[in-house]
């Protein structure tokens, strides 16, 4: 019986801890989202056509990564760090790249591809990703 009360604390205390990290985590986007003005989707597109990015590339990737991010009242950003502010990992990312390579009919990035990429960028962000499309549509 007291195994079962004891199992029973602990299952409680991690999804206690999980709700917990999950509000703050909400509570830090939508802070940075206060701070911050709106940012459009066309708006967002010319400011990475601006930096010379292909528009059908950039509109992709704006709709898959507000797609991942699931938020329809938060403004993504091109500079957003997409691992620390999305909460994307390694595969996350590799698997929204492969989305966005299949929507503009390029071939799938392989590891290669994101460690040549890596030497170069430190942060993961829409213009990391533009970098990818552009190499791969070479």
């Amino acid at each position: 019986m007291n195994e079962v009360i004891i199992i029973a604390l602990i299952i409680f205390l991690i999804f206690s801890f999980s709700y917990i990290q999950n509000k703050r985590f909400q509570y830090k986007l939508r802070t940075l989202n206060e701070s911050r003005p709106d940012l459009d989707r066309a708006e967002y597109v010319n400011i990475l056509v601006q930096k010379g990015f292909d528009k059908l590339h950039a509109e992709v990737v704006h709709d898959k990564i507000r797609e991942f991010a699931q938020m329809d009242d938060f403004s993504i950003y091109p500079e957003d760090d997409l691992p620390n502010l999305y909460r994307m990992d390694d595969m996350d990312i590799m698997e929204m790249v492969d989305k966005i390579c299949k929507a503009l009919h390029l071939r799938r990035a392989e590891e290669v591809d994101f460690n040549e990429l890596n030497e170069k960028i430190k942060v993961v962000n829409a213009e990391y990703i533009l970098m990818l499309t552009k190499k791969l549509a070479a």
